[in-house]
């Protein structure tokens, strides 16, 4: 199994952990996500946010075992993109996290990002 593989495995792991935590507890959200503007997370937006992280969880594992397909990877790639924005446009427009609350994000979605985009431009 080559080390792209071996870390979106960790990195799905990783995502499935953190839904199970958001699902039972929305306080966690306000928290780690979105301490700026707590008083806008209902424990209706963390289920949602438990929905889309457990889906991107899934997909990711699915991708980890599925290399060689190209669809299923670039689907993954595109998930990377558009919770890492998701996380940016929070900071930059609405201002509801910081740096520090995106930390996690950049760490597991940077370089997925980068070396995902590496083997889709190459293939």
């Amino acid at each position: 199994m080559e080390s792209l593989a071996i870390w979106l495995i960790l990195v799905a792991s990783y995502r499935f952990f953190m839904s199970t935590l958001v699902l039972f507890n929305y306080k966690l959200v306000m928290r780690l996500i979105y301490p700026l503007k707590p008083n806008e997370v209902t424990p209706l937006t963390s289920r949602i946010a438990y929905m889309w992280v457990l889906t991107n969880s899934i997909l990711t594992f699915t991708t980890a075992f599925n290399m060689d397909n190209k669809p299923l990877y670039v689907i993954t790639w595109l998930s990377f993109v558009i919770g890492l924005s998701h996380y940016v446009l929070e900071q930059i427009h609405f201002k509801t996290n910081s740096y520090a609350n995106n930390a996690s994000q950049l760490f597991f979605a940077g370089p997925c990002l980068i070396l995902m985009a590496i083997r889709i431009y190459n293939w």
